[in-house]
């Protein structure tokens, strides 16, 4: 079995992203799971696209994407792509979208 296992580089300012600092302590298996890990960058659209060329390219058995949420106490399970497309990290690179085209598919991903 492989995982893929995601986290955003550091964006708003900040010098590390604790999620990316996680994926990275991972270890390389788990279970005999090999662990696949994988920066991503805060970038609207970019990011999707390494997604998916990872995707392609290791074609992993599962895909597990770990994000920060400043302020939360807590290890909470998120809904997907909820607010890619209004970050202000990614309207202050000059990208603005106002849909998202994942939830247009009418498939709900795994949150």
């Amino acid at each position: 079995m492989k995982i893929l296992v995601t986290g955003f580089d550091p964006f708003g300012g900040e010098v590390i992203n604790p999620a990316i600092e996680t994926v990275k302590r991972l270890p390389d298996t788990i279970v005999g799971a090999k662990i696949i890990k994988l920066e991503i960058p805060t970038v609207c659209h970019q990011s999707l696209r390494v997604i998916d060329e990872a995707i392609a390219g290791y074609d992993p058995d599962v895909v597990l994407s770990v994000g920060q949420a400043g302020g939360r106490p807590d290890i909470t399970v998120g809904v997907w792509g909820s607010m890619w497309m209004t970050a202000e990290s990614r309207i202050m690179r000059g990208i603005r979208l106002l849909t998202n085209p994942y939830m247009q598919t009418g498939r709900r991903p795994i949150s």
